[in-house]
């Protein structure tokens, strides 16, 4: 092997060693540039990153550090949240919103906040509308004034947990037929199984909702390992002081009389067409539009299922055209929960309404009017949007409805509510 002449070997090294004190020298410089950061933390090497446009979103996890059941009046915490692809890769250049409640003030340090209120605060974080699928998620902290004194302590609980078997909970979101577009809510949500899994398979937006905080730690470590983290919110709270009226599908596994507590606020508040699912337990006298039985080892669990109906009650009046002419027409009805009874006044002729059913804001009735040289009995079919009421009218034995008569009607009397709603 040849052998480096002792001068070019001096040389080499001093040019080798010059440039190493030029390069130290400009990052020295680099680091006191105007806008440099002052102060800098050590944090251990990033995971790896993809940037926004390469990979889509897929989940966005929101942490709470110190991460803790419960949070004394005072403390400051730190929120903070990353973006992933499907390959769990960390995704860079995703904007972000996040909403912090009254009760916590936000203090000099990015994104750390003060608890300045007792009892549960929920921060929201929302990303880029244009993420796939658009992404949100909440964080809740529980403030306390000693939070030692609550460590071992058990929520008082109207009902208690009573895990639902898994073929069960695949009947309850089979029979309540969950889409994507629908949004969620169940109540008692337990360890999360119902609303986490209507989420993860079918799609949906989902809310949980339970008292007891254990349950809620346990529905989001549910979320995480399922991967659903941005289509699901909890709420640790009482049922019933929680508002659900924007939830299409609303699952209980509750008791008879919770249940049946909460029948009014469901037929007051939530939308006609609005489905509802119960394990085990029905809602009293309001019958169910469904129900099957699931068999697990040799027992029966029952699956109760309901769609709001529109609300009916009161007098309509309108008019039907008939010939080119216009009848005038009036509805007196009574109504109790899906069904409804009646009378109708078709021109000059009052007859009581039979088979009156709603489906949602879905109304159908028959009654006999004149048709023609005769009285006929008709089948009148339409949709109920709040005080209007548009239909058609066809005689009941013309099966195929070859000749239908429209039909359209205003509500000028009712109730101040549903009589079958109230408290």
């Amino acid at each position: 092997m040849p052998i480096a002449h002792p001068v070019r070997r001096k040389f080499a090294i001093l040019v080798a060693l010059s440039l190493s004190l030029a390069l130290a020298s400009a990052c020295r410089a680099g680091a006191a540039a105007p806008g440099a950061a002052e102060n800098q933390m050590d944090s251990p090497p990033p995971p790896p990153r993809a940037t926004a446009p390469t990979r889509p979103v897929v989940d966005i996890e929101l942490s709470i550090s110190p991460s803790r059941v419960f949070h004394q009046l005072g403390d400051t915490v730190a929120l903070r949240w990353e973006a992933r692809d499907s390959a769990g890769r960390v995704v860079e250049g995703v904007p972000s919103k996040l909403t912090w409640p009254e009760g916590a003030e936000p203090t000099d340090e990015p994104n750390t906040f003060r608890l300045t209120r007792l009892g549960h605060q929920v921060f929201f974080l929302t990303a880029d509308p244009d993420a796939i699928p658009p992404l949100a998620t909440s964080a809740l902290v529980t403030v306390v004034e000693d939070a030692s004194d609550l460590k071992h302590r058990d929520p008082d609980l109207d009902v208690p947990f009573v895990p639902t078997a898994m073929e069960v909970v695949d009947a309850m979101l089979e029979y309540a037929d969950v889409q994507a577009d629908d949004i969620v809510y169940d109540l008692g949500c337990g360890d999360g199984r119902l609303f986490v899994t209507a989420a993860a398979r079918h799609g949906a937006a989902a809310v949980g909702v339970d008292l007891d905080l254990r349950r809620i730690i346990e529905s989001r470590q549910r979320a995480m390992d399922d991967g659903v983290t941005g289509r699901v919110r909890f709420y640790h709270a009482d049922l019933f002081q929680t508002d659900f009226h924007e939830a299409s599908v609303l699952l209980m596994y509750l008791l008879p009389s919770v249940n049946r507590a909460l029948r009014p606020r469901i037929l007051r508040n939530m939308q006609p067409g609005s489905r509802i699912v119960s394990h085990d337990f029905d809602m009293g006298d309001w019958e169910p539009d469904g129900h099957r039985e699931v068999e697990i080892r040799e027992l029966d669990h029952h699956v109760f299922f309901w769609i709001v109906p529109a609300w009916v009650e009161g007098i309509w009046q309108g008019e039907v055209e008939v010939e080119g002419q216009a009848v005038p027409l009036r509805l007196e009805l009574s109504q109790q929960y899906q069904k409804a009874a009646g009378h109708l006044t078709w021109g000059e002729h009052r007859s009581e309404i039979a088979m009156a059913h709603l489906t949602g804001d879905r109304f159908e009735f028959h009654a006999r009017v004149p048709w023609g040289d005769d009285l006929e009995r008709v089948h009148v079919v339409g949709t109920v949007a709040e005080q209007d009421f548009s239909a058609t009218a066809a005689r009941a034995a013309d099966e195929q409805r070859e000749v239908t008569l429209p039909l359209k009607a205003q509500r000028i009397a009712a109730p101040a509510s549903p009589s079958y709603a109230r408290e």
